[in-house]
C-alpha cells in the first residue's frame, strides 16, 4: 500500500470535469452551433446552455458522461475526506458532529442530484433533469455555507491555526457568494427568456449557467488548501 495526498482527489476531479466540458464546448460549439442554440423563442443566440449541450447530441454527450464517470470515484473521496478533516475537533465545538455529518449528507446529495442531470437529459425528460439541476444548485449552496460555518467555528479557532487556513476559508467564502450570485442572475435571465423571449437572455443565461458550472468546479478543487 502507498500513501495518497488528500489534494489528489479534488485534482483528479476537477482535471477530468475541466476536460469534459471544454471538449464537449468545443465539439457543440463547432459542429452543431445551430441546433444548440435553437430555442422556443426562435430568436439568434450567441452561446449554448449547459443542458443542450451534454444532452442532445452525441459525441458530445458521450464524451461528457464518460468524464463524470471517471470522476465518480475522486468526489466520494472528497466527502470522504472532508468529513474525516472536522471529526476530531468536536472539542472546539459540540454541535460539530451534527454539522459534519449534515455536510457528507449534502455533499453525497450534490453528487447524486449532479448524476441526475448529467445521465437524464432535457430532451429524455425535461422535468427530471430540471429537478435534478436545480437539485444541484441549491444543495452546492447549502454545502458552501455548512461548511463556512465549521471551518469558522473550528478551524480558525484551533490551535493549530495558520495563515493557509484564513486562506482557504476567504477563498470558500468568495466562492460561495459567487456562485450563489450567479444562481440568482441565471433565474433572472431564464425567466425573461423563458415568459417574455427578450433577445439574447438565453445566451445570458447558458453564460450563468456555464459559469456556475466553472465556479463550482473551482469550489471543489479550492479543497486542496
Amino acid at each position: 500500500m502507498f500513501p495518497i495526498n488528500a489534494s489528489f482527489f479534488p485534482k483528479m476531479y476537477a482535471f477530468f470535469t475541466a476536460t469534459g466540458f471544454i471538449i464537449s464546448l468545443s465539439y457543440a460549439y463547432i459542429y452543431h452551433f445551430h441546433e444548440v442554440t435553437k430555442n422556443h423563442c426562435r430568436g439568434v443566440e450567441f452561446f449554448p446552455s449547459v443542458s443542450s449541450v451534454i444532452g442532445d447530441f452525441v459525441p458530445e454527450m458521450n464524451i461528457f458522461r464518460f468524464a463524470m464517470a471517471l470522476t465518480s470515484g475522486p468526489r466520494m473521496m472528497m466527502v470522504i475526506c472532508v468529513y474525516n478533516l472536522f471529526k476530531d475537533d468536536v472539542v472546539l465545538w459540540p454541535k460539530l458532529p451534527y454539522f459534519n455529518g449534515a455536510i457528507a449528507f449534502v455533499d453525497t446529495g450534490r453528487i447524486l442530484t449532479a448524476g441526475i442531470w448529467i445521465y437524464v437529459s432535457s430532451s429524455e425528460d425535461h422535468f427530471v433533469h430540471d429537478v435534478g439541476f436545480v437539485g444541484y444548485v441549491l444543495l452546492s449552496n447549502i454545502h458552501a455555507l455548512l461548511y463556512c460555518i465549521i471551518f469558522n467555528k473550528v478551524k480558525l479557532k484551533s490551535a493549530k491555526y495558520h495563515l493557509a487556513d484564513m486562506k482557504a476559508y476567504k477563498t470558500k467564502v468568495f466562492l460561495g457568494v459567487l456562485n450563489f450570485t450567479l444562481f440568482l442572475g441565471s433565474l433572472y435571465f431564464f425567466f425573461q427568456h423563458r415568459l417574455y423571449c427578450v433577445p439574447f437572455t438565453y445566451s445570458y443565461y447558458a453564460c450563468l449557467e456555464w459559469a456556475q458550472v466553472f465556479f463550482g468546479v473551482v469550489y471543489d478543487l479550492s479543497f486542496v488548501y
